[in-house]
């Protein structure tokens, strides 16, 4: 039997005890169901729900985000995966240093525009050098 070791609680688990993850390690969330669980029991408890989330961190409502994410056909605005294909929400995208939120995108997406540092120049060279070499 397969098993893992639970990103928070540090136990060696099977993987049954991992929600599905077609992008993480084995397929598989790097923190266990049980720990997932407490998580979100916390930070509901916190008053943390995702509408608080969507204010705190970006300052939009909950109408805001549906708005954009209609005006996206519930999909990524860079790749154009539906969020019906994915394991969790699109993400909101936003800039760093002036906090603007600009769009809805996948995770791999907007994890790749955030380790490019939002870099015109480096995302058009990365076009140009993989453009050059398929």
């Amino acid at each position: 039997m397969e098993v893992k070791v639970c990103g928070h609680c540090d136990k060696e688990l099977p993987l049954d005890s991992y929600k599905k993850n077609k992008d993480g390690k084995l397929g598989r969330h790097s923190i266990c169901k049980s720990c997932t669980s407490d998580r979100d029991k916390m930070r509901y408890a916190n008053g943390d729900t995702y509408a608080a989330r969507l204010k705190k961190l970006y300052n939009l409502s909950v109408e805001e985000y549906k708005e954009m994410y209609n005006e996206a056909d519930g999909c990524c605005q860079v790749c154009g995966i539906e969020e019906a294909n994915l394991n969790k929400r699109l993400a909101v995208d936003h800039c760093h240093a002036t906090g603007k939120v600009r769009g809805l995108l996948c995770s791999k997406c907007n994890t790749a525009l955030g380790l490019l540092d939002d870099d015109l120049n480096r995302i058009s060279a990365l076009y140009s050098y993989l453009k050059e070499r398929l």
